[in-house]
Formats: structure tokens, C-alpha cells, sequence
């Protein structure tokens, strides 16, 4: 398999606040599977933030994150004409921190399969999930989905805790 980045829309600076935000650092322009390489760099960046500052932290770093995602992304989509360009990951950066909110700090298993577990709503998109995917459009609609995906990835983890 040949990893490749994808193109920044033109007029876009790939150094912009709006394409680093966005892409997260450029991770979603690694194809192929861009929300699975977005998921990956969101990752360290949630394992830190909840070792160093605990679940209000990452709550403020998931809402901060949606934030600027609701912004960026409305910005990004006035350079492309797709509605849900696959180098936008600042979605699944919120998911995954939304995830990370059931995973015990000093857990590397349950941060792998919360991430495992994101992935797999994210792309198979049951239930509410595809709804929002399908129904809610612009800029919300790039993010609810994600937003769904990491609360019931978080759910889940909780559920396997229990267990």
C-alpha cells in the first residue's frame, strides 16, 4: 500500500489556521483511510490532555475542538465543492476525545479499543450515526456524526468496564 496526501483545495495555504485545523496537522490528507489516520493523530494528543488534565480537560479540549471544527470547517468548505471532503478530520478529533472521556487514564488497552470502536461506527455509520451522516448538512453535519460515533464509542467502553 502507497500512502499519498491528498491536494489542498486551491487559494487554500496549506500553512493556513483554517487547512491545519481541519486536516489535524495534515493527517487527513494521508489516504487511503484519512478518518482512520485522523483518529490516529487525534490519539496522543487525547492521551495526553486526560493524563495531564483529566476528563474536564478533555471535555474543554472536545468542546474547543467542535468550536473551532463548526468554523474551520464552514471556512474550508468555501474552497471546495464538496460538502464532506475526506481530509477534514478535525471531526473525528472531536469523536475521539468524546470517546476518551470512558477510558481510564493509565489505560492503553481501553484507549486501543476505544479507538478500535470509533473506527468501526464511524465507517459502518448504524443507526443514528448514518442519520446524521445522511440528514444534517454544512459544517454540523461533518461534525454531528463524529460527535454521535464518540458518545456511543464512550457508552460502549463503559459497558465493557462493567462487564
Amino acid at each position: 500500500m502507497i500512502l499519498r496526501l491528498r491536494p489542498m483545495p486551491q487559494g487554500l495555504s496549506p500553512f493556513s489556521w483554517t487547512a491545519l485545523i481541519v486536516t489535524w496537522f495534515h493527517s487527513g490528507r494521508i489516504r487511503p483511510a484519512s478518518g482512520s489516520w485522523g483518529s490516529l493523530a487525534a490519539l496522543p494528543f487525547c492521551w495526553v490532555i486526560n493524563q495531564t488534565f483529566g476528563l474536564i480537560g478533555l471535555a474543554l479540549f472536545a468542546l474547543v475542538s467542535y468550536g473551532l471544527g463548526m468554523i474551520m470547517i464552514a471556512r474550508y468548505q468555501s474552497y471546495t465543492t464538496k460538502e464532506d471532503p475526506s481530509e477534514v478530520v478535525i471531526d473525528e478529533v472531536v469523536g475521539m476525545s468524546l470517546m476518551f472521556l470512558a477510558v481510564p487514564i493509565d489505560s492503553i488497552s481501553y484507549a486501543l479499543t476505544g479507538f478500535i470502536v470509533f473506527r468501526l461506527l464511524d465507517s459502518l455509520k448504524p443507526g443514528p450515526i448514518g442519520w446524521c451522516d445522511r440528514k444534517v448538512k454544512g459544517a454540523p453535519g461533518v461534525l454531528l456524526d463524529d460527535v454521535v460515533a464518540g458518545i456511543l464509542s464512550a457508552l460502549i467502553l463503559l459497558l465493557i468496564r462493567l462487564v
